[in-house]
């Protein structure tokens, strides 16, 4: 494996532990919202599935972790 090929799935791994937590943000902040403002009543059944799928892409990051570092 070349320096380059690391250097990549480094990367992957910082962005794969980064991005679940970046997208719970405006999920939670949505959620807090959707009662007071009017533009967000479209959205309501949305928001907690929102939620839902970043916590499950959260724990999926953390076991495919886990898992890799018992190998």
């Amino acid at each position: 494996m070349t320096n380059i090929e690391k250097i990549w799935l480094i990367v992957l791994l910082i962005v794969a532990f980064v991005v679940p937590i970046f997208g719970l943000i405006p999920a939670v902040y949505l959620f807090t919202k959707r009662r007071s403002t009017l533009d967000f009543i479209a959205l309501n059944g949305w928001i907690p599935g929102a939620i839902v799928l970043q916590i499950f892409y959260l724990i999926s990051v953390i076991v495919i972790g886990w898992i890799v570092s018992l190998h």
